[in-house]
């Protein structure tokens, strides 16, 4: 692993291309990718979300590629689902397939190596496409076009002090360098550790309170419960998702009784004031709080609910993008206890430095650390270690 600063010298050589010479750099890929038929590699919900977004820009994609045999020889929204086994055999070897899966299952450049074994000449991910039709897409996440990035260049370098340790520091570079080029070699490696890093964070104490904001079907209970037993104060679970939430009810009801009478879950999502906003209910863990949304979901304040009592707090914000308004309405618990926590920092380009930095003015006695635990940019966290938990 590089130095310090020698991380920090690539991001400030990155930082400091000029506009013209990365606007270049997009037009080049993007041309690649309108200059073919198009096959989407992936018939779930982003690949829906893209052929919507190719069809509002005049593109109609010739095919889906999909494992799934219930799909296969199928139409989904009037497009045929071809196996990818047989992609080029039925397509033609002048296409151009667009992975159109973001998951932790499998890795942009593993799809690619499949695709490649099977005769496919030319792979890009839905981040290639996202970037050839822009309008359509972006931001998404945290990606956004390198100009805009580039625009941000001061705050980014700014950002880059935030972090504690070596590997962090390094992460952080690695993944903006990735943003700003979409190279998949340089992200960094998705480290399957789950929410507690071994070698940045102490063990949990014995009476720990665990807050789950974002709890979706219990996932992230169970790995609490799979790391601490029964060695633990109590837990609060937060889910907005009606389908969601009754998975997560099913799961805490099926635990002894001594763990479920420990658990409170809470049909509600988190931010920073007390009321409804629109969600898209998918029921599943792409459900997420936008304006489009056809359900209304209550929110409350962290602030708001009775955890005062605990004598050690960790909390965990995968909020889909409300992590700051989430981290707004915990203002008093984070400045009073320190909790640990654990915070995606992945839903909004400005994220990765925006949310340490606000939590530094909350409570200075925190150090940070940023750890990897999906593929392709996402799952990205930054932990809020309290001094006491500290492994060094």
């Amino acid at each position: 692993m590089p130095s310090r600063s020698k991380a920090l010298s690539h991001l400030q050589l990155a930082t400091s291309e000029g506009l013209a010479c990365a606007r270049a750099r997009v037009e080049k890929l993007s041309a690649e990718v309108r200059n073919a038929p198009l096959v989407l590699f992936g018939a779930g919900t982003l690949g829906l979300h893209t052929l919507e977004g190719l069809r509002s820009a005049g593109i109609d994609p010739i095919a889906f590629a999909d494992d799934t045999p219930g799909k296969q020889g199928t139409l989904i929204s009037g497009i045929p689902v071809v196996a990818p086994a047989d992609v080029t055999d039925q397509l033609g070897s002048e296409i151009a397939v667009v992975v159109t899966m973001m998951t932790s299952r499998l890795s942009f450049l593993q799809a690619k190596q499949i695709l490649t074994d099977l005769g496919v000449k030319r792979v890009f991910s839905f981040l290639h496409a996202a970037w050839a039709y822009a309008n359509q897409f972006l931001p998404y996440y945290q990606f956004e076009l390198p100009d805009m990035m580039l625009s941000k260049s001061e705050e980014i370098l700014a950002g880059a002090e935030l972090w504690y340790d070596d590997e962090s520091i390094w992460q952080y570079v690695h993944h903006l360098l990735f943003r700003l080029t979409l190279d998949f070699d340089l992200l960094p490696i998705n480290d399957h550790e789950g929410y507690y890093p071994s070698r940045s964070i102490a063990e949990l104490p014995t009476a720990t309170t665990f807050v789950d904001c974002g709890a979706y079907d219990g996932d992230t209970v169970r790995e609490f419960l799979n790391h601490q037993a029964d060695s633990f104060h109590a837990i609060h679970a937060f889910e907005p998702d009606p389908d969601n939430y009754r998975k997560l009810q099913a799961y805490v009801a099926a635990l002894k009784p001594h763990i479920s009478s420990r658990i409170s879950c809470y049909k509600a999502g988190t931010g920073d004031r007390r009321g409804n906003v629109s969600f898209d209910a998918a029921g599943n863990m792409s459900s997420s709080l936008t304006e489009k949304g056809t359900t209304a979901v209550e929110i409350v304040r962290l602030d708001d609910i009775n955890i005062e009592s605990a004598k050690a707090l960790f909390i965990k914000l995968d909020v889909e993008g409300f992590e700051r308004e989430s981290l707004l309405g915990a203002r008093k618990l984070i400045e009073e206890q320190t909790p640990l926590i654990a915070l995606s920092a992945y839903h909004r380009p400005n994220d990765l430095w925006e949310l340490p930095r606000l939590l530094r003015e909350l409570n200075a006695n925190y150090r940070f650390f940023l750890r990897t635990h999906g593929e392709d940019g996402m799952d990205v966290i930054c932990y809020a270690v309290p001094l006491q938990l500290l492994t060094t």
